[in-house]
This record gives C-alpha cells, structure tokens and sequence, in this order.
C-alpha cells in the first residue's frame, strides 16, 4: 500500500488474511498458523519456536520480498524445499541473488534477514542501518 507517493516513497506491505491487533506491552504473537507460503517465517507456520513469535516474523517477511524483488521468484518454491531449509538439509539460496548480480552487500542482507532462528534476525532498526540499505538507488533509463 502506497501511504505518500515520490520521491519520498512510503509503502507498507502486509499480509492482511493473518492481522491481528496487538495489545499494548505484549511483544509475543499467536495466531492460527497461517500465512502466505514463500513469505512465512518457520515459527508463524509452526516449524520452529514452538508456536508462538514476535515481530521477528516481519523481518523474515522483508528478506523473503527483497529476495523475490530481485529474483522474480520465491526464495523457497515449495513446501518440500522450505521444510528441508528448516531442517537443515538444504542451504540458504544464495546463489540465485549472486546470478542476478545482487551485490554481496545485498546478498550479506538477504541472508542476515532469513536465519532459523528468530533470535539470529536483526531489529528493523538495526537492518534498516545495514550497509546494503543506506547505499544510493541508481536509476537507470528503464526505470
């Protein structure tokens, strides 16, 4: 959703089927588990930390569409490889940034965004300061 057009874009992303309001001073979620496949966190969908999270998920949430603004594609196509990510039998796709040309910068972000544990993910303060974010936008003549 577009909140205040350029050139100063404002856009909020969200995932309104799994929304719910939060309570003052609770930092811990709980929800059925749902959520958009490709763009869940393993906690929201059950896989790991019990069935409860916090807004960890969100961070999760932003590398999964940072990873598809650059690739075109899910970081995990399919329930069968989001599940072996999760156990630990598949490693993170990397590669498909590096064969887009996404800078080790952005990759490094990507990657910071998406761990296991939701405890490994930086704050939204903290990834808004990573390296690959403050860097200028260089338009291009397509764009």
């Amino acid at each position: 959703m577009v909140v205040e057009k350029g050139p100063d874009w404002w856009v909020k992303i969200a995932d309104f089927g799994i929304s719910k309001r939060r309570q003052q001073d609770v930092t811990s979620l709980r929800t059925m588990q749902r959520g958009t496949l490709g763009y869940a966190a393993p906690e929201a969908l059950g896989l790991r930390g019990g069935g409860s999270y916090t807004s960890a998920v969100d961070i999760w949430s932003l590398g999964a569409v940072i990873f598809w603004l650059h690739t075109q594609e899910a970081v995990f196509p399919n329930f069968v490889d989001f599940c072996s990510y999760c156990s630990g039998t598949r490693e993170f796709p990397v590669d498909r940034l590096s064969s887009r040309e996404v800078s080790d910068d952005g990759q490094g972000l990507v990657q910071s965004l998406m761990p296991l544990d939701a405890k490994d993910r930086p704050s939204a303060n903290a990834a808004s300061k990573h390296t690959w974010m403050a860097k200028p936008i260089v338009e291009t003549a397509d764009a």
